[in-house]
């Protein structure tokens, strides 16, 4: 049993782990396995895709065996309920990837209706090495989940425009 306090009021949890602590991370990931397992060893064999990170889930199944699987899903423990996103006109957005389905399946990067494009800013007082760190995974990343050159070139545009309106220097950037 788990205490907190908000507000000066105090409060028992009397379900799960403590949000930020560290053993929540393990709990969290053992349930998942456990819940996929058991949904896994009786899915129906139109589950084509089953892609976990976290309690993010990418699945491929026939239109008819959707509903049946989020049931299924959601009956696992009714503490726990998931939510379900679909495809529409054959985009479907998966953490920051946007997967598009035609003949075969193309990936580009996604961002949320509500992302900013704020950085830490590079005139902030903060050490150089955060802000290369963040330049050179910015930089990389379009590389890993983008499937076309177009879709890399498109998004390494997109991030120059990002780290100059967040006063990155342009030699900066490019080394």
């Amino acid at each position: 049993m788990w205490y907190m306090c908000f507000r000066e009021h105090i409060y028992r949890q009397r379900k799960g782990t403590p949000m930020g602590s560290p053993i929540s991370v393990v709990v969290a990931e053992v349930v998942m396995q456990q819940f996929e397992a058991e949904l896994l060893r009786t899915a129906h064999p139109s589950l084509k895709l089953w892609v976990r990170y976290v309690d993010d889930v990418f699945a491929v199944v026939h239109d008819k065996d959707i509903d049946p699987l989020f049931t299924r899903l959601n009956s696992l423990e009714s503490a726990i309920q998931f939510s379900m996103e679909l495809e529409v006109n054959g985009v479907l957005p998966f953490m920051d990837i946007l997967v598009s389905r035609e003949d075969h399946l193309e990936t580009s990067k996604y961002r949320k209706p509500t992302h900013t494009d704020r950085l830490l800013d590079y005139g902030s007082h903060h050490p150089d090495c955060p802000k290369r760190s963040l330049i050179r995974t910015l930089w990389n990343r379009p590389d890993k989940i983008c499937s076309t050159t177009d879709a890399v070139r498109a998004e390494k545009r997109h991030l120059c425009d990002v780290f100059r309106t967040n006063g990155y220097p342009y030699r900066t950037v490019r080394k």
